[in-house]
């Protein structure tokens, strides 16, 4: 099978899985689909971008990003109560029962994956991406370029960062890097052999400045309501997430700038 084909493929099994997936979360509560659908969402926006953009394509991306957005909710209950399971309990008690009572339990998923819409932009898209697919050559430039872009980005962002960059612009860079990373991590043979191993190096990266930012998430929702040990607590966590972020995104710049000009691919 060609190298379209096999993309065209791809990206239509990824549409029928998140299809799956969802139906499957509106009747059962389950954390480890909840995290594939988000990642399947997230490697197959990013994948679609590399198309022409067209009215059709804008619907189905944006009812990709309601879909991400709907599942906020549930992810960040789970990722704040992960960050502090092994924190010392007499910290954490109370905490735990704020966080518990301020977002969806985990019961909540059949209510809030009831996505209108979304169903029928899956079971589109195959005819969608068949009707939008430029040739090999074409396709193949497009990813290349999308490719080039997110690397230019996330030296852009990178470079900034420095311990006292406020937390939004930390956030902004992570974001950028998980889409380099996922790009790059399911588009590796239509790349220049020189960045086929770069997500490998965006992962730790991306994992790094997640984890930071969960740090911050936390503290923005509920850093109010902590007692004295437990700010104190939280920023020798933060500190060294911190400097972890800061080493990880280093590694990374220095992947990005010490390959070869970019200019031809």
């Amino acid at each position: 099978m060609g190298k379209r084909k096999q993309w065209f493929h791809q990206q239509s099994k990824a549409a029928q899985r998140l299809k799956k997936l969802h139906l499957h979360l509106r009747k059962n509560p389950d954390e480890t689909a909840l995290h594939q659908f988000r990642i399947g969402l997230r490697s197959l926006r990013i994948q679609l971008f590399a198309l022409k953009r067209s009215p059709p394509l804008e619907h189905t991306l944006e009812q990709m990003k309601v879909a991400g957005k709907a599942t906020n909710s549930l992810r960040d209950r789970d990722a704040l109560l992960g960050l502090i399971a092994d924190w010392p309990s007499e910290l954490t008690t109370p905490l735990i029962a704020r966080i518990n009572k301020s977002t969806p339990p985990a019961d909540a998923a059949p209510r809030i994956m009831r996505l209108k819409g979304f169903d029928k932009a899956m079971r589109r898209l195959p005819r969608l991406l068949h009707a939008l697919m430029p040739g090999k050559t074409r396709l193949q430039k497009r990813i290349r370029r999308t490719a080039s872009t997110l690397r230019h980005q996330s030296v852009e962002q990178l470079q900034l960062l420095t311990p006292q960059t406020e937390p939004e612009r930390w956030h902004d860079a992570r974001i950028t890097i998980k889409k380099l990373r996922y790009l790059h991590e399911h588009l590796t043979a239509w790349l220049p052999k020189r960045w086929r191993t770069l997500a490998g190096t965006a992962k730790p990266a991306q994992e790094a400045l997640g984890y930071l930012h969960d740090l911050d998430v936390l503290a923005a929702n509920y850093g109010s309501e902590f007692s004295p040990a437990l700010t104190l607590y939280w920023q020798e966590q933060r500190a060294g997430a911190l400097a972890r972020a800061g080493t990880a995104a280093q590694t990374l710049l220095l992947a990005l700038t010490r390959q070869p000009s970019t200019a031809s691919s």
